[in-house]
């Protein structure tokens, strides 16, 4: 680490001293152009204008052809903030490897084919970044998965395929915003600038936004779960008993509101809403292994008591997720001043 003491020239301009040997190694002489780029507690100093790079990959499907391993590796460059990717082949890409990665696209907010022949498909974001906070992503996340509990719960009630669709069709749009989510996290890691504007307020925030966003998407799986396994419930026919099914409805109610509640603690930081999450979440825990034990003296047929105690295993993952979500509101609470903490460094 450099100290340097901040020097005043003329009446108003504050100035500070380069290391001679980074000057040095960049090749920097008097009259250089340089960039300082504002973050969140600091600055950087570039020798580029990095606002106007453009950060680009190229993939060899000739090196690697497998067509699900080529849409891997687009998934994953598009998660790492690259601009533009390129898939290249001297002896021509084959056509299931270009379904395969257009099926990816599917699946990946903004990223749309720009080029497309027979040696080389070019794929480019055609999304500003600045565009859409972490928060209100989320926010959107919460809305659309809170419908796809309701629904699920629903399918398993009413034995209603369409509900199950439903959940389905939701789903796919949820892990969509899961991949902006990530995508934007990592364009904050690089531009601490654009941190700012899509509020990541320090590198500690991008951790925790990572794991809510994580829990959010798999609550979203299991919900998926539950609406598959409503599918082999009403294939069987089974009639189920009023008081169990009663239950159900309940508890998934239950799990529905307190998900908003952990999502809304996470977004707001409102304490007595995190507590109320660890509050609620043992007695609904409780809830859900009661009406286990019950699920085998009430429903005859083996196969479908297994459905309902996977339907109840699933709801328990969720109300885990949720448990993750207010653990780390916790954290991000402490790292702000509030009238129960106060933050200082010393």
């Amino acid at each position: 680490m450099h100290v340097r003491k901040l020097q005043k020239l003329g009446t108003t301009t504050i100035v500070v001293s380069l290391p001679r040997r980074w000057v040095k190694e960049k090749g920097l002489k008097q009259g250089d152009v340089v960039y300082i780029e504002e973050g969140i507690d600091s600055i950087t100093l570039h020798t580029t204008n990095r606002a106007q790079q453009t950060f680009k990959v190229t993939i060899n499907a000739e090196i690697e052809p497998n067509p699900e391993s080529l849409a891997r590796l687009v998934t994953a460059s598009y998660l790492q903030g690259y601009d533009e990717v390129r898939i290249i082949s001297q002896s021509g890409l084959l056509q299931e490897q270009i379904d395969e990665i257009l099926a990816a696209l599917e699946r990946l907010p903004g990223f749309e084919v720009l080029e497309q022949t027979p040696n080389r498909l070019t794929i480019q974001s055609i999304v500003d970044p600045a565009r859409f906070t972490v928060d209100s992503i989320m926010k959107r996340m919460q809305v659309m998965i809170s419908s796809m509990i309701n629904s699920s719960i629903d399918a398993v009630i009413e034995g209603m395929p369409e509900k199950a669709a439903e959940v389905s069709r939701v789903e796919n749009k949820v892990d969509e915003l899961y991949f902006l989510v990530v995508r934007q996290l990592l364009l904050a890691m690089r531009n601490p600038s654009l941190a700012k504007i899509i509020g990541i307020d320090s590198v500690p925030a991008v951790t925790g936004y990572r794991l809510v966003s994580k829990a959010l998407e798999e609550i979203g799986d299991y919900a998926l779960a539950i609406s598959k396994e409503s599918l082999n419930i009403k294939r069987r026919g089974r009639t189920i008993d009023k008081e169990i099914l009663t239950q159900i409805m309940t508890i998934g109610e239950e799990v529905s509101t307190i998900f908003g509640i952990a999502v809304n603690a996470f977004l707001t930081l409102d304490f007595k809403l995190i507590n109320s999450v660890f509050q609620e979440l043992p007695p609904l825990s409780e809830k859900i292994v009661r009406l286990e034990s019950e699920l085998l003296d009430k429903i005859k047929d083996p196969q479908t008591v297994i459905s309902f105690r996977l339907v109840m295993r699933y709801i328990s993952e969720m109300l885990d997720q949720c448990r993750i979500i207010a653990e780390v509101s916790v954290n991000k609470f402490v790292r702000i001043n509030s009238r129960i903490c106060v933050t200082e460094v010393s």
